[in-house]
């Protein structure tokens, strides 16, 4: 879609250095795309409030580790899948 703005520059200019872009109009849509992300991150924590979350510190660590040990089996598991298959041709 095609429009035509008027944009404070000093705006702009702070847009583009905190989004990392450099045309007007990578700025606009990757402001547009950070506005739709906050909003539905808004939604999200709204959505939880109410809901009990009694895990610790320490919970969160395991859990996180735990996710890593099975990323990098997956990764091992894939590796011998392709190191087998090449073996076999």
């Amino acid at each position: 879609m095609e429009c035509t703005l008027v944009i404070d520059e000093r705006l702009l200019d702070e847009a583009r250095a905190a989004l990392g872009t450099t045309s007007v109009q990578d700025t606009v849509e990757a402001g547009l795309r950070a506005a739709i992300a906050q909003r539905r991150g808004e939604v999200f924590l709204a959505q939880l409030d109410g809901i009990e979350f009694d895990m610790t510190d320490e919970d969160l660590r395991r859990l996180r580790q735990m996710d890593v040990d099975r990323l990098n089996r997956l990764d091992a598991d894939a590796d011998a899948e392709a190191t087998s298959s090449a073996d076999r041709r």
